[in-house]
This record gives C-alpha cells, structure tokens and sequence, in this order.
C-alpha cells in the first residue's frame, strides 16, 4: 500500500513538471510570435498578404501603412473587403502572401 503511495506521488510530481515546462514553452513562443513579423513588409498597396492572427481568425488584403504605438509596439493597417483593421505584432501569428 505504502509502494502504491509512493508511485503516486511520483506521478504527480512528474506530471507537474511536465506542465511547468509545456506552460514555459507556450509563454515563451506567445512572447516571441508577433515581434518583428512585420518586417519586410510592402506597404505600397501592390502586394495581397494573407494574415491569421493569434485567436485563429484569417484575414486577407493589402497593406496601406505601418504604424508604431508606445503601448502596443509596431504594427499594419491592412485595407480589407470589411475595412481598414490596425493589426499589431502581438495580434498576428503568421503573415504571408497571398498566391493569385
């Protein structure tokens, strides 16, 4: 019975350092995602991106500026079918261009 104890509160104590580590992991790719995706990006109108940001939503359109903020850092003004979002660095996931 004391063996069984044992083996249990090893478990758990296994399973709790894999999720610090997994949790670590996750925090550490969020905090790195965003910063300096937006670099190299054309900003001329000429070039259709297609952006799927961190919720998982997917936009498609044209850049028409870049901006920077104090609070929310470097970010895009993308002109949509739906209008003209400002999307920043901490929102988006992955930004490539789009294939006609």
């Amino acid at each position: 019975m004391v063996n069984m104890i044992m083996k249990t509160h090893a478990m758990n104590i296994i399973t709790q350092q894999l999720l610090h580590i997994v949790l670590l992991a996750m925090l550490t790719v969020c905090a790195i995602a965003g910063e300096g995706i937006t670099d190299g990006i054309d900003e001329s109108g000429s070039t259709r991106y297609i952006i799927r940001l961190v919720n998982g939503d997917m936009l498609t359109g044209v850049v028409t500026e870049i901006v920077t903020s104090e609070t929310k850092g470097n970010g895009i003004k993308l002109k949509t079918d739906i209008g003209i979002p400002t999307l920043y660095e901490s929102e988006i996931a992955e930004i490539r261009i789009a294939e006609e």
